[in-house]
């Protein structure tokens, strides 16, 4: 797929902050705990950035790296807090537009899972 400047740059800020991200989005899914994250909460929120990067590349396999075991909850809370935590990790430089376009992403790699965890 040929990505035109902005999303490349958008891929490229947030690549380089996927270790923050992921960290973020594993405190944010675990938060009904009001606890540390599990492993767990960390590998979940890896594979679900993972697949949201990769569909937002147009791969249409990148739900096969999501964990068979992923709860309703997990992709809500996921899917919930995506964008505003992409917003305050990479601030300016990503515009709301491909903001936008990352959310549509995470739901189509969700959607490409399979209904049955939504």
């Amino acid at each position: 797929m040929i990505m035109d400047n902005e999303a490349g740059s958008t891929v490229a800020a947030l690549r380089d902050r996927r270790a923050t991200i992921v960290a973020a989005m594993a405190r944010y899914i675990a938060r009904p705990s009001r606890g540390t994250p599990a492993p767990e909460h960390h590998e979940i929120a890896g594979a679900l950035v993972d697949a949201t990067f990769a569909s937002f590349n147009g791969d249409a396999t990148s739900a096969a790296v999501l964990p068979e075991n992923l709860s309703r909850d997990f992709i809500v809370r996921f899917g919930d807090g995506l964008v505003p935590i992409l917003t305050d990790i990479v601030g300016p430089d990503v515009t709301a537009g491909s903001l936008s376009r990352m959310n549509d992403a995470y739901w189509r790699a969700v959607d490409q899972a399979g209904a049955a965890a939504i």
